[in-house]
């Protein structure tokens, strides 16, 4: 998982006390701070909460490749395509407070002259009539 949750989860964890396996006690708070048993239990996370084996975990994905919902859900063909709006929302804010693409592409982490959702791609000039 790579998130703030994550991380919020690891610097709480860790500040303390350390353990040899860092990265898994740091998912586990992530999740649970996400997904907390009480809530999730019936749905998910079985096998790590112990409600299902291995055994039948695995068959269940046999039962989901068999139907190909691994790659494509069910009725996701009919649903229409996302259009993503928070990235180019918080490039425009950030071109609005007067910084550059340049330095847009540098806050964010987008190499020059690399496609970013936070830069709209320049567009011709327009006639308006």
């Amino acid at each position: 998982m790579n998130c703030g949750v994550y991380e919020l989860g690891h610097l709480v964890m860790h500040s303390r006390h350390q353990d040899e396996d860092v990265e898994a006690q740091a998912n586990a708070l992530a999740a649970e701070f996400l997904m907390p048993e009480h809530v999730i239990r019936p749905q998910l996370r079985a096998l790590t909460l112990g409600a299902v084996s291995a055994q039948e975990r695995q068959d269940f994905y046999k039962r989901l490749s068999r139907r190909g919902w691994r790659k494509q859900e069910p009725g996701s063909d009919t649903l229409p395509p996302e259009t993503p709006r928070l990235a180019a929302s918080v490039g425009k804010a950030l071109a609005d407070a007067g910084l550059t693409d340049a330095e847009i592409r540098e806050l964010v982490g987008v190499a020059p002259g690399r496609p970013s959702p936070f830069i709209p791609e320049a567009r011709g000039l327009h006639l308006v009539a």
